[in-house]
């Protein structure tokens, strides 16, 4: 029986994201134990339930909901073994020293999720410990697990640079609110996705796969793209959208800015990165503006484009799963076309990875030891030394309306 321990998973992480994706894996040899300060041992069932509605009664029942602290995990040490996995769906701030009371109890796997602390001190901390994974789960949407194959039959590599693109946006925005005083005001949108999910987005769709089959091999690749970029720290914009839950709160809710490539290969290319929440619509997506003279060049990897007068190349990692180009034709029209489609990409998944994406190919690569590809010291710590200079900013964000997009059209 393959055994997983959340700590804190009374909390949000574990009711909207963890225990569902868990759930969908249908694998009755996992044992699920929750292990939280919450008193919820008598209702911890019926609180899944107020997230999730599908769940069968056999897995609710399954569950071991354990009550303590997390000062004296004497109570999970009497059910607990070397080969557990503890999943920390805590704030960072308590990484650290929980971390060191599980080793006194279990030699088992460690598993952080992003933004593993607050500095790059807190993220130092942790690599101390053996045995240990770093989630990002951007880096298991499907089109981010499919691209190493898709750049070994495509030319992407040899598109993308500065002779057929003139700039590049990421973006990674969500129209929902933060939700009760969260951890996230602990962190605000830089730290909670700007230098993970979005940085990371970016990273996988430069960086050079082709030769490469390991998730180290891949992080130290994004690595090399993460850095070279160098973050023009005059251009931030700070919002917070009205009505914030948190009265007197500094964190930000959105963020844009502007950055370039230190790499010949992206010279001249100027990056802006826009992320924030309460915005009209949910994107994550890297576009890549194709330069007008360069739009012929777009038959290295599709043969119907040369009708474009204008062209972007998008990446799509939520929901859609592909890339696609949306162009302008010649009479005014636009038109969009399926560079990669989804299709193509959840076949990929099918093949290398048994179907499995996002939590559920976290989960089946935890439990059973299997290669994963995530987040590495090498691209986080990359990641924590290219954003701490805009991450000390401490000007007051910009209030903005929700569902408005005017900060972010500055840029």
């Amino acid at each position: 029986m393959k055994q997983i321990v959340l700590l804190g998973g009374s909390g949000n992480l574990a009711l909207l994201k963890l225990v569902p994706e868990l759930y969908k894996l249908k694998d009755k040899n996992i044992q699920i134990i929750v292990y939280a300060r919450s008193d919820l041992k008598d209702s911890y069932d019926k609180k899944l339930l107020e997230f999730y509605k599908e769940y069968s009664q056999e897995f609710l029942d399954s569950i071991v909901y354990l009550r303590g602290s997390y000062d004296d995990l004497t109570e999970l040490s009497k059910v607990a073994t070397d080969e557990t996995v503890f999943y920390f769906t805590l704030p960072t701030s308590v990484f650290y020293n929980l971390a060191k009371k599980v080793r006194e109890i279990s030699k088992g796997k460690m598993v952080f999720e992003k933004p593993f602390g607050e500095t790059f001190e807190d993220f130092s901390k942790l690599t101390e410990f053996d045995n240990t994974v770093f989630i990002d789960h951007y880096l298991a949407k499907p089109l981010s697990l499919a691209y190493p194959e898709i750049q070994k039959t495509t030319k992407f590599t040899d598109f993308l640079n500065n002779e057929n693109v003139v700039s590049i946006q990421v973006l990674l925005t969500e129209t929902i609110l933060v939700g009760g005083i969260s951890h996230f005001d602990k962190s605000g949108t830089i730290k909670d996705v700007v230098r993970n999910h979005a940085i990371e987005m970016l990273a996988v769709a430069l960086a050079d796969l082709t030769d490469l089959n390991t998730g180290e091999e891949y992080a130290k690749a994004r690595a090399e793209v993460i850095n070279k970029m160098k973050i023009d720290r005059k251009s931030l914009i700070k919002g917070q959208y009205e009505d914030y839950v948190v009265k007197g709160s500094k964190t930000e809710t959105l963020v844009a800015f502007k950055a370039t490539i230190d790499d010949k290969k992206w010279e001249n290319v100027e990056v802006v990165f826009k992320a924030g929440k309460a915005l009209p619509e949910k994107k994550s997506e890297v576009v890549f503006k194709i330069k007008k003279e360069s739009i012929g060049n777009l038959k290295m990897l599709i043969e119907e484009c040369e009708d474009f007068k204008e062209a972007e190349l998008i990446f799509s990692f939520a929901s859609e799963d592909c890339i696609y180009l949306n162009g302008v034709c010649m009479d005014g029209t636009e038109k969009r076309i399926e560079v990669v489609s989804w299709n193509t990409v959840h076949v990929i998944v099918e093949t290398h990875f048994g179907g499995l994406s996002q939590y559920e190919y976290i989960f089946n690569a935890l439990l059973y030891n299997k290669p994963i590809a995530m987040a590495y010291n090498s691209d986080v710590t990359a990641a924590l030394n290219t954003f701490k200079t805009i991450e000390a900013n401490q000007d007051e964000p910009e209030i903005y309306d929700q569902m408005s997009e005017t900060l972010l059209n500055k840029y």
